[in-house]
C-alpha cells in the first residue's frame, strides 16, 4: 500500500507552486500525494493543464497571507526605512489575523488527517504541531536558508550583522523564533483543543538540540546558495522545485546530495533519480521501501 504524503502550504502562489512541482514528482514515484492548502488555491492546485489527473486538493480555512497587503515600507513583517511604523503594520496584522487562527489550525488539521508523512513550510511553520498530534513524522521543506549559519545573516532581514559570523548566526535563530512566539498562544490552543497536548515547548523545532530537529529540505541550488559548512546532517539541500508550463519537474538530481538514504525513487518523465531522504531515514519512515 503507497504511503500518503500530504504537503501542507499556504502564503501565496510563489509558496504553492514550489509545492506542487514537489508534489507530481513524489506521485511519478509512487506515492499517493495530496495539498493541504486555503481554499483560495482550488484552481491553482486542481486546474494544472494538462496533469490528469490533478493532485488530489485538501483544502483549510483561512489565509492570514491575505492580510499582508503591500504598503510600500510599512508591510508587516519587514523593516522598511521607518522601523515605527513597520513594526505598527506587523502589530495590525497580528491583531487582525489571530482570531483567524482557531479556526484555520483546526480545518488544517482535518485536512491533513489519514497521512503518513506531513511536509510543511516557512507560511505553515505551525505544520509540526498538527503531526505530532497525528503521530506523524514532520518534515520541514523550505525555498530559503532558514537554518542558523555564521556564513550568511537570514534573507528575511534587510541588514547585515556579522560580528565574526555571530551575528550572522543570531539573525536566522531570531527570525525563526519571532514567527514561531507570534502564534505560540494560538497554536498552544490548538494542541490542546484537538489532540489533548500539552503547551509546546518555547523555542521552535528547529532550533531546538539536535536530535529534536526536523529533517529539512532546502528547495535552491548549491550553486546559488553553496551549502554552510556549519549546517548538520538534517539539512538536505534538493535543488529547485519547479514547474515547466502544465507539467512540473524536479530541477535536480538529489541523489548525489542526501544523505543516509536508503530508497532511491525515479521520475517517469524525465528518469532523473530523486533520492529522498525525507522517506528514506529510519527514523522519520520506518516502513519505506524500494518502489
Amino acid at each position: 500500500m503507497p504511503k500518503t504524503i500530504t504537503l501542507l502550504t499556504s502564503g501565496t502562489r510563489g509558496d504553492v507552486v514550489p509545492y506542487i512541482a514537489l508534489g507530481l514528482g513524489l506521485r511519478d514515484a509512487g506515492f499517493n500525494v495530496r495539498i493541504a492548502a486555503p481554499v483560495g488555491f482550488a484552481n491553482l492546485i486542481q486546474g494544472r493543464g494538462g496533469v490528469t489527473p490533478p493532485l488530489t486538493f485538501a483544502p483549510f480555512e483561512g489565509n492570514p497571507t491575505d492580510l499582508m497587503i503591500e504598503q510600500g515600507d510599512f508591510t508587516p513583517f519587514t523593516i522598511g526605512t521607518n522601523p515605527i511604523r513597520s513594526i505598527r503594520a506587523t502589530q495590525n496584522f497580528l491583531r487582525k489575523a489571530r482570531p483567524l487562527y482557531a479556526r484555520m489550525l483546526h480545518t488544517a488539521a482535518e485536512a491533513c488527517r489519514g497521512s503518513d508523512v506531513l511536509i510543511h513550510g516557512l507560511p505553515t511553520i505551525w505544520g509540526a504541531h498538527i503531526a505530532e498530534g497525528l503521530r506523524i513524522p514532520a518534515v520541514r521543506a523550505v525555498l530559503q536558508p532558514l537554518a542558523p549559519t555564521r556564513n550568511f545573516p537570514s534573507t528575511l532581514l534587510p541588514f547585515r550583522f556579522s560580528l565574526f559570523g555571530i551575528g550572522n548566526w543570531f539573525s536566522h535563530w531570531a527570525v525563526t523564533q519571532a514567527l514561531w512566539l507570534s502564534w505560540r498562544s494560538e497554536i498552544n490552543h490548538a494542541r490542546h483543543a484537538d489532540f489533548g497536548l500539552p503547551p509546546a515547548q518555547w523555542t521552535d523545532p528547529s532550533l531546538q538540540a539536535f536530535p529534536r530537529q526536523p529533517l529539512t529540505l532546502n528547495g535552491f541550488s548549491e550553486q546559488i546558495v553553496p551549502r554552510p559548512h556549519d549546517w548538520n546532517e538534517k539539512q538536505v539541500i534538493t535543488g529547485y522545485w519547479r514547474t515547466l508550463e502544465s507539467d512540473s519537474l524536479l530541477s535536480e538530481s538529489m541523489s548525489s546530495k542526501l544523505l543516509n538514504s536508503r530508497i532511491l525513487l525515479t521520475h517517469r518523465r524525465t528518469q532523473s533519480p530523486l533520492d529522498l531522504a525525507v522517506l528514506a531515514r529510519r527514523d522519520i519512515c520506518p516502513c519505506s521501501k524500494k518502489h
